[in-house]
């Protein structure tokens, strides 16, 4: 395992797991893949605009299960820093990777578009 590449992978959305999977499928005896998200699902957030219109759920997809398909390890803790020179990353935990490679992949954040207009964000801000 100590000769295998060191990949830290920051995010836990698609891209994330898309490159998990590729990765994976490519050279699945030569890296060693962590997976860095501060959220123990992947999500498929664009489909939560239609959750209030139709009985359609939103997918979910625990990272646990992408983890055993590829041999990644899954931290659930946010990113906090990155230490380019030394190879680190630094967790929000206050925690300490090396990577080889790091990938980030964090996605967007989302802001409202108006200040006087209620933003649907989903679950999270339902009412």
């Amino acid at each position: 395992m100590a000769d295998r590449l060191q990949v830290v992978v920051a995010g836990g959305g698609i891209a994330a797991a898309e490159f998990a999977l590729a990765i994976h499928e490519l050279a699945p005896d030569r890296v060693e893949i962590t997976l860095v998200s501060p959220e123990s699902e992947l999500v498929m957030r664009p489909l939560r605009t239609g959750e209030p219109f139709s009985r359609v759920h939103v997918s979910r997809y625990p990272l646990s299960a992408l983890a055993g398909e590829t041999g990644a390890t899954v931290v659930e803790d946010r990113v906090a820093a990155v230490e380019p020179g030394a190879q680190k990353v630094e967790l929000g935990s206050g925690g300490l990777l090396d990577y080889d490679v790091l990938v980030l992949a964090a996605g967007a954040r989302s802001v409202d578009a108006y200040r006087k207009a209620l933003t649907f964000r989903g679950d999270r801000r339902a009412i």
